[in-house]
């Protein structure tokens, strides 16, 4: 096997493993927002069930600008 060869080899390989890799990262990326949106699907309907009830004001003490932003 020639070294030219041997070289392209290890290079494709090396770019199937990386985005391989990538498609991972993406994948647990998505889950991740997924979460987070059902999260925050889950503190408005605490804050609309509970508006006085200590489960609202701590759904509502959760939310970081950036989640009422996101509501808004």
């Amino acid at each position: 096997m020639s070294d030219k060869s041997l070289e392209e080899q290890i290079r494709v390989a090396s770019r199937i493993e990386l985005s391989s890799y990538r498609n991972r990262r993406i994948d647990a990326l998505a889950e991740q927002v997924g979460a987070r949106e059902a999260a925050l699907r889950e503190i408005d309907r605490l804050t609309e069930d509970y508006p006085d009830h200590y489960l609202g004001q701590i759904a509502r003490a959760a939310l970081t600008p950036e989640d009422t932003d996101a509501q808004a």
